[in-house]
């Protein structure tokens, strides 16, 4: 793939974050975009060898306070930690991906604290050798947010002035980027951060002036949809990017991992056209399996059939798909079918099972529902019917009930 396909698809990324939301502030999606053509202009370029006494300076364009040269300014070498909202905060790890730095107290993933930065860098760099330096009326800053829980539920409180910052980040290793950070924000409680860190590096990414395709992110099937999309025409004028109901199921013993994303985008002044994309990682490195059209589910076209004889949630959400699809595409063969989504009860010892089906036909359509039963026979699990809506399955007696 040619630099230039690579800036137009990196552009579109930009593009559908900032309509995503990704940006608190405008005028950071407006800055990036300004200097993302650069950024890869460089980055693809033939490798030179850096000068010794060379300078990191910022990209032109770049927003104030994102790269400056390293300063010798003092920051704590122990790991980071401090106060935020006068609770004691320590810094138990760091990840880093699509240009986010979080630092969190506890687990990664069921967190009481977190302290996120962003951006830090371009969504497809790892930001390692820069300084991000922060004074209280910088402009073009990074957005800080902090989340804590309280009654169980998780806050957020988000900066984007009057706040202090010098993060500086070493060199990658081992998919590790170094780092060391001093942050005084502007809440009541004065929350201060400050000590070392070591952020794992996640999400797709552009190494050496190639993508990255052994990443496990929704990030590199955005950019294999995009890369589908412009192949025969790199110069197609395309805008209004959403991408939705982005996944990835792991590998297991028997099956390879695979995923899912929808796209959702326009050409020049043209009606919106949506397309569907599965993909399955082969020989490590992840590819388009097959495009599905807008009236086709996900579910109903899985890698390998699941087997009939073990009652499974993949078999019941598998037979209900495909049952679905062939009545919408009978009964509505011009709509398209969004936000699936599958409940399953089911009982060996009556041989019977349910599963729910939640639907939409059309983007912003109401939600639609339908229940299916399903039978064990000799030949395996079979879809009977469709439960009326009265009907209703006692799963303890394996016998249908009147609502």
């Amino acid at each position: 793939m040619n630099k230039k396909t690579i800036i137009q698809i990196a552009v579109l990324v930009l593009l559908a974050a900032a309509a995503a939301g990704v940006y608190l502030f405008p005028h950071e999606a407006e800055k990036a975009l300004g200097f993302v053509t650069r950024f890869f202009e460089e980055k693809l370029a033939e490798p030179k060898a850096p000068s010794p006494a060379a300078e990191h300076r910022p990209a032109a364009g770049a927003p104030a306070g994102r790269r400056v040269r390293p300063s010798a300014a003092a920051i704590p070498t122990h790991p980071a930690k401090g106060q935020v909202r006068g609770a004691p905060f320590v810094v138990d790890g760091a990840r880093i991906e699509n240009a986010v730095l979080t630092l969190f107290q506890g687990k990664d993933g069921s967190a009481e604290m977190l302290l996120t930065i962003a951006p830090v860098g371009m969504t497809w760099e790892a930001p390692a050798g820069t300084t991000i330096k922060v004074a209280e009326k910088a402009a073009g800053a990074p957005r800080v947010q902090l989340s804590w829980k309280e009654e169980g539920k998780l806050r957020h409180e988000q900066f984007g002035e009057n706040y202090t910052l010098q993060l500086e980040f070493e060199t990658e290793k081992n998919g590790k980027l170094p780092g060391r950070i001093s942050l005084v924000l502007p809440d009541e409680g004065r929350s201060t951060v400050a000590g070392t860190f070591e952020a794992e590096i996640r999400g797709f990414r552009i190494v050496n002036g190639k993508p990255d395709l052994a990443s496990d992110s929704v990030g590199t099937f955005e950019f294999l949809a995009l890369r589908e999309l412009l192949k025969d025409d790199p110069d197609k004028a395309v805008k209004d990017i959403v991408f939705r109901d982005g996944r990835l199921a792991p590998a297991d013993d028997v099956m390879p991992a695979t995923g899912y994303i929808e796209m959702e985008y326009r050409v020049g002044d043209g009606a919106p056209t949506g397309r569907r994309f599965q993909f399955v990682k082969d020989k490590g490195e992840w590819q388009i399996l097959r495009t599905l059209g807008s009236n086709e589910i996900d579910a109903a076209h899985p890698l390998a059939a699941p087997s009939p004889k073990k009652a499974s949630p993949a078999l019941f959400y598998y037979l209900a798909a495909k049952r679905l699809e062939a009545e919408i595409q009978k009964k509505h063969p011009r709509q398209g079918v969004y936000g699936v989504e599958f409940t399953e009860r089911h009982s060996d010892k009556h041989k019977v099972a349910v599963t729910e089906v939640s639907y939409r036909l059309g983007v912003d359509a109401k939600p639609m529902r339908i229940v299916y039963l399903f039978r064990l026979k000799p030949g395996g699990w079979t879809l009977e019917r469709e439960l009326g809506a009265r009907e209703k399955l006692n799963i303890n007696t394996g016998k249908i009930e009147k609502r």
